[in-house]
């Protein structure tokens, strides 16, 4: 399989791992997904975390860039990959995703960058299972908080699809959906 949503070299094995159900049809979810992945390549925030040689915490702005498997290669989600989806027939049963998670801390005037986390993420919706494989980072922003936020943005693309609340249960995962508003 080299096809759409599908990295032929996902590895066997994964960092982390965590089962999820649906409130939605798989075909739905699918698009809802890769629409809320989408959306995380446009949410920036600041955290606080450690910087190399610094001690104590810093005000660290975060920023992701994610991209949707295709064979090898990863193509950045836009508007025009977020169609691409929609018009296959069948859907993927699973969908893998490259999320970059960058990090920028001002320094003397000026932004220095910290070494990104860089995760593969797939989605398999016939297990109902979610696998993260670290490529590389320190894990200053966990998996479970990348999934969380997903999540979150997932539900909120929902809605402009007209779909009212979860969409994905994920589950012996603290989920911040219940109690903080992603925008």
């Amino acid at each position: 399989m080299n096809g759409l949503g599908i990295y032929s070299d996902f590895p066997s094995f994964s960092h982390f791992e965590i089962k999820f159900s649906l409130n939605t049809s798989m075909g739905k979810a699918v698009i809802l997904i890769v629409n809320g992945f989408g959306a995380l390549n446009t949410y920036e925030d600041d955290i606080e975390t450690s910087v190399a040689g610094h001690s104590g915490a810093f005000s660290v702005e975060r920023s992701f860039e994610v991209g949707m498997a295709e064979g090898l290669y990863f193509n950045y989600i836009d508007r025009h990959e977020a169609e691409r989806i929609t018009k296959l027939s069948p859907l993927p049963s699973s969908v893998d995703f490259l999320v970059y998670v960058n990090y920028k801390y001002k320094k003397g005037g000026r932004f220095v960058s910290l070494l990104p986390d860089r995760y593969l993420i797939r989605f398999s919706f016939e297990a109902s299972l979610i696998r993260v494989f670290q490529l590389g980072g320190l894990r200053r922003t966990p998996p479970d908080d990348v999934i969380v936020l997903v999540a979150g943005l997932t539900d909120s693309c929902a809605k402009s699809y007209g779909f009212e609340g979860v969409v994905l249960n994920i589950e012996g995962l603290e989920d911040s959906r219940k109690t903080e508003k992603i925008v």
